[in-house]
């Protein structure tokens, strides 16, 4: 036989065999079931039950269509037949069914989808696990919605209430869709915005729940979450899902914003989260509502119901806060006392009302840092900050500062997502010598308290310990903690921060960082300044810049920079210190973004060597790594002021201080060419700059001494006046009592040991 004959023979007998195998399959439990489901799909398709309920759920592939809301199949191994459950009536949009439940419960969908699922069975029926839906929905919580109380309706909903329930009206040619709370109807405004207010305010500019009109028709399609799923694992659809699209407004579709409020920005609909809602019916809805067809819309984006937002928000006057207990004004006596106080501590003609110490306090370090005890004879000097104080209160020269400002600067409701990173953590009261204080995370709502060991902690901790140094008056504060400012410059809203720039209205105060330093003694430098080496060691700070280390850009980066200032310009003359520079949030998605990230590590690395290698002195020696060996300073800033710069001044050195656009609150006093040797940003002066050094050493000394000597007048006795300076002169400006009731939130402050006792 030739080997095409026998290649030919081996597939007729595989061909035989597969045909054999199938066969002995079909006349098995296996095969009867996959048959059983072919004549279910077949039957299903067939009966007029089911065809009215396809017409709510159009496009089902044939081996998913397990069941439908109409149609609960089970399965037996052992008759081989078809058990259709008790077909139910169809429903319309807008139908809701009855019940003995309140209205006030939560819908109740998993029974429908229970009852959609396939049952098995051999000996005895058995139920398969329930199916995952098809389009799973989300549950956004409440820190991620707006907050905008004026007629801007919101899919922020939990319960079945007025403002969350809907039903249809067919009026003005068309199908709108009613709110019981209101009355009126989700309305397409110009611009994208949906509103559940008229076109056109009533007399008085009052505005009214829109009526059925052009803006409010709907037309209202019902999506079957199976249809883009053809090639996906069985699930369970929704109930019913709907896209609805404005019909009078340019065909838009209505859909979820951001930060979760209704828009009619898109054009097309067809799987997308955001403009698909789920039909519910109240569990056991009764009276008016079952009569009447009342249903929510539960957005497949927030997993919230859409709720009606109408003109009935929070009420509060222009000054006396947004929440009871109501503010007390300060009548013309207090603000006239306040103003000649302020007057008085600015031009120096009061002295800071400093608390006398006790002689054991002291000797402790409890309340006065070791420089305190080391200048006896300080006396502080208003007229130092008194110019930039005034700049920084210039916003509110003309005072009126109203505790309703006050409230909604703290208020979370006017940080919806997109400004999240603007929301001020701290609302603090000081009231008759006592600290008061609201916290709120940047991410949540307003409760708790801070963690003991975070910036938060500690700027309360440090208004406690001022306190206990220096009379302040009764006043309310906004603060935050971070490292930047907040408040953008067209933004009036009066709060506290550590640092501040052209472009932000922040008040800078004393850091937590310098107030811990304050109190601190300086890590010494064995080695006295003349006998130094003549070089620069560059010490960068370990934060990177908010967006990570990008591989193309790296080269611009300052600590990089100074890599190549050591390994190119300045050999022998500087040492660099880093922190690991590719430390950064996360690793970068793209593919692209990581490939640029391993060829700028590979360079760096290459640079590291290159500056090593260069940090060799006249003699060949190598340089020294310990920062007290070297006569000058460069620290590179990465996204904030430098927290090393008052501790390194404190010891010495000819600090180069790299140009920043943004200030601390004693930066008016650090003068370039007295305290420091100033270098630009990019460090491009960095070269020229040691060479001025070398050629003038005893400017550089004297540079260094004049440093040293102002970084040691910040004590904590000399930051206790500031704050007291500047909430003296901020006093006048807020025409009102301080509050600190607890019916507002405000909680008393205890120290961590007042706690632990």
């Amino acid at each position: 036989m030739s080997p095409r004959s026998t290649q030919l023979a081996i597939q007729l007998l595989l061909l035989f065999l597969l045909i054999a195998a199938v066969f002995h399959l079909a006349n098995t439990p296996i095969g009867e079931n996959l048959q059983s489901i072919v004549h279910i799909d077949q039957q299903a398709s067939l009966s007029a039950s089911d065809a009215t309920a396809t017409a709510h759920y159009p496009v089902v592939p044939p081996l998913l269509k397990f069941a439908t809301a109409a149609n609960s199949v089970v399965i037996s191994n052992r008759e081989r037949d078809v058990k259709p459950a008790q077909p139910a009536e169809p429903k319309a949009l807008g139908h809701v069914s009855s019940g003995s439940s309140s209205l006030q419960s939560s819908f109740n969908t998993a029974a429908l989808t229970r009852s959609r699922s396939p049952k098995w069975s051999r000996k005895s029926q058995t139920q398969i696990e329930p199916l995952p839906p098809c389009l799973p929905i989300p549950r956004w919580d409440s820190s991620r919605f707006s907050h905008d109380q004026d007629w801007v309706p919101l899919a922020d909903g939990s319960a079945a209430i007025p403002a969350t329930l809907w039903r249809w009206t067919r009026q003005a040619g068309g199908v709108h869709l009613k709110n019981q709370l209101s009355g009126g109807h989700l309305n397409c405004r110009p611009g994208g915005f949906v509103r559940g207010h008229g076109d056109t305010p009533q007399r008085g500019g009052k505005w009214t729940a829109a009526q059925p009109g052009k803006g409010t028709q709907l037309q209202p399609t019902e999506i079957d979450a199976e249809s883009f799923r053809l090639d996906a694992p069985r699930c369970a659809p929704s109930p019913r899902t709907l896209s609805l699209r404005f019909s009078g407004c340019g065909g838009v579709f209505l859909s979820v914003g951001v930060s979760g409020e209704l828009e009619a920005a898109m054009s097309e609909c067809s799987d997308a989260a955001r403009c698909l809602f789920d039909l519910e019916t109240p569990d056991g809805a009764v009276g008016s509502v079952a009569q009447e067809g009342w249903f929510a819309l539960r957005s497949r984006l927030t997993g919230k119901l859409v709720r009606m937002v109408d003109g009935s928000h929070i009420g509060f006057s222009s000054w006396d806060g947004i929440r009871q207990p109501r503010a007390v004004r300060k009548d013309s006596g207090v603000l006239s006392r306040h103003a000649a106080d302020a007057r008085a501590a600015e031009s120096g003609a009061r002295a800071c009302p400093l608390r006398r110490v006790p002689d054991a306090a002291v000797s402790s370090s409890d309340d006065v840092g070791a420089a305190d005890r080391e200048q006896p004879s300080w006396r502080f000097n208003a007229s130092r900050y008194a110019a930039s104080v005034r700049r920084a209160l210039l916003p509110w020269f003309d005072g009126e500062l109203s505790a309703t400002l006050i409230d909604m600067v703290f208020w979370h409701e006017m940080y919806p997502p997109n400004n999240r990173q603007e929301k001020p953590n701290l609302h603090i009261s000081l009231t008759n010598g006592s600290l008061h204080y609201k916290w709120q995370p940047t991410s949540g709502e307003l409760g708790g308290s801070p963690v003991p060991s975070s910036t938060d902690s500690q700027m309360l901790r440090m208004l406690a310990e001022v306190i206990s140094l220096v009379e302040l008056p009764d006043i309310e504060l906004i603060a935050h903690t971070d490292t930047l400012p907040k408040v953008a410059a067209q933004n009036p809203e009066p709060v506290l921060s550590p640092t501040t720039d052209a472009a932000h209205n922040d008040i800078a105060v004393p850091s937590t960082h310098l107030w811990a330093l304050a109190d601190a003694a300086t890590p010494e430098c064995t080695s006295p300044p003349a006998r130094r080496v003549a070089a620069l060691f560059v010490a960068a700070d370990c934060e990177v810049p908010l967006g990570g280390v990008h591989g193309p850009l790296w080269r611009f980066y300052p600590a990089f920079t100074a890599l190549r200032i050591a390994a190119e310009q300045l050999p022998g003359r500087v040492r660099v210190e880093l922190c690991d520079p590719w430390r950064q949030p996360s690793e970068p998605s793209l593919p692209i973004a990581r490939a640029w990230r391993r060829k700028a590590q590979l360079e760096v690395a290459a640079l590291v060597r290159a500056a090593e290698a260069a940090a060799v002195d006249a003699e060949g020696g190598a340089l020294p790594t310990d920062a007290c060996a070297f006569k000058w300073l460069l620290i590179i800033e990465s996204r904030a002021p430098s927290g090393q710069l008052v501790q390194r001044l404190r010891q010495g050195f000819t600090v180069f201080k790299q140009e920043s656009h943004l200030r601390e609150h004693f930066s008016t006093l650090l003068q370039p060419w007295v305290h420091y040797v100033p270098v630009s940003e990019n460090l491009e002066d960095v070269a020229q700059r040691v060479q001025w050094a070398l050629a003038h050493e005893h400017e550089a000394a004297a540079i260094a001494a004049r440093g040293q000597q102002l970084a040691q007048g910040l004590h904590r006795r000399e930051l206790a006046c500031f704050w007291w300076l500047l909430l003296t002169m901020f006093a006048p400006l807020q025409n009102f009592h301080s509050r600190s009731a607890p019916a507002l939130g405000f909680k008393p402050w205890l120290s961590t040991s007042a706690k632990s006792s």
